[in-house]
């Protein structure tokens, strides 16, 4: 064999072995990722089972919402549904990634469809990666706010205190307002007064949706200022007290100072009666889910800064003798809806029944 031919043959092993060589650490390049991605633990995967499993409470589908537990959380729990209590809103608050697993705080919104009534819940939910599954592994639920009427007001109960305190009576509501239907502002109505309706807190709990009923609605939100100190001021009196006989005849009456700190008017409705109230999670919009007599369900959405509705006015937009609009959860700038037939309706819907969105930024609806 000649030099040149043993260089030749030198060279193309050399070739192949760097070849075999890189093959093999392409090979186990692969599979480390293979095994990276079975081990690594994605946070918004995680976010979105928690958003889930927060819809499928919403929805009261209940058995859909266990599905999401690991086997032992499964076993512990009996999903015992509320009556009365139904949750109308949430809002991811803060995600934190801990090793192989997610922690989510969750504020929740539950209302009383049958009393004034509502309760600001806070949720911490822990998700784990199970081989390739997300699971949530446990769940744990504290009361942050209750809000509920007693006597002449809408009182307010902060986490464990025994202590209540007035957010508002019915004197701290206005007399006359307009309807956003009057888009011209002419007539103030009368607000009925009669008894408080649907209330709901926002996710801060700074802000309380309320409603009065009597025939028709009327729909306002009340800020809530926590600082204010408590206590009783005195009124009332005649004009004994300044002929010096305070002790004869005079009356005193001793009322407490609201913790309300001011009211917003969105609208009075009228022939209606409110379902429920939900906030936005930037809390800058509040939906309303109403009843019109002869019209069936409708939704509304105001700003909660000037109170004014949005240019997006659902009962011009579908063909409400036909169809419930109805409303299914807030996500970030987006609120989520659904058109669906009423009962005995025979019209062609297609195109109008289903799942919609609203853009909260540029106010257009779009069919999903």
């Amino acid at each position: 064999m000649n030099k040149k031919n043993l260089i030749l043959i030198i060279v193309i092993m050399s070739f192949m072995l760097l070849l075999s060589c890189s093959s093999k650490e392409e090979d186990s390049n692969k599979e480390s990722e293979r095994n990276q991605s079975k081990s690594t633990f994605e946070i918004k995967v995680a976010e979105n089972l928690v958003k889930n499993y927060m819809n499928y409470l919403m929805n009261e589908n209940y058995d859909d919402a266990v599905k999401t537990y690991v086997d032992e959380l499964k076993d512990k729990t009996k999903m015992i549904s509320s009556k009365n209590l139904k949750i109308k809103g949430y809002n991811i608050i803060d995600v934190n990634e801990v090793g192989k697993s997610g922690v989510f705080k969750v504020r929740v919104t539950r209302t009383d469809i049958e009393r004034p009534f509502s309760v600001l819940d806070e949720y911490t939910i822990k998700v784990i990666k199970d081989i390739s599954d997300y699971k949530i592994s446990d769940i744990n639920c504290t009361s942050e706010k209750e809000a509920f009427v007693e006597g002449y007001g809408i009182r307010f109960k902060n986490k464990n205190n025994v202590e209540t305190k007035l957010i508002i009576d019915k004197s701290g509501i206005p007399e006359y307002a307009f309807a956003q239907d009057d888009s011209a502002k002419v007539n103030r109505i009368k607000v009925p007064k009669e008894s408080f309706g649907r209330i709901n807190f926002s996710y801060t709990g700074e802000k309380l949706g309320i409603t009065t009923y009597e025939k028709d609605s009327f729909i306002g939100v009340v800020t809530i200022d926590e600082s204010l100190v408590v206590q009783g001021e005195i009124s009332g009196g005649n004009s004994n007290e300044n002929s010096g006989n305070k002790n004869k005849g005079t009356q005193m009456v001793v009322r407490e100072k609201p913790i309300g700190k001011k009211i917003i008017s969105l609208d009075l409705l009228k022939d209606s009666v409110i379902d429920f109230i939900s906030f936005s999670l930037d809390e800058k919009f509040v939906m309303v889910q109403y009843n019109k007599v002869g019209n069936g369900k409708c939704i509304r959405v105001y700003s909660t800064e000037n109170g004014n509705i949005i240019p997006v006015v659902f009962e011009n937009e579908y063909p409400v003798k036909y169809v419930d609009v109805l409303f299914s959860s807030f996500d970030n700038d987006i609120l989520n809806f659904k058109v669906v037939r009423r009962r005995g309706t025979e019209e062609n819907l297609e195109n109008i029944v289903g799942k919609w969105q609203l853009d909260l930024k540029k106010f257009k609806i779009k069919k999903l």
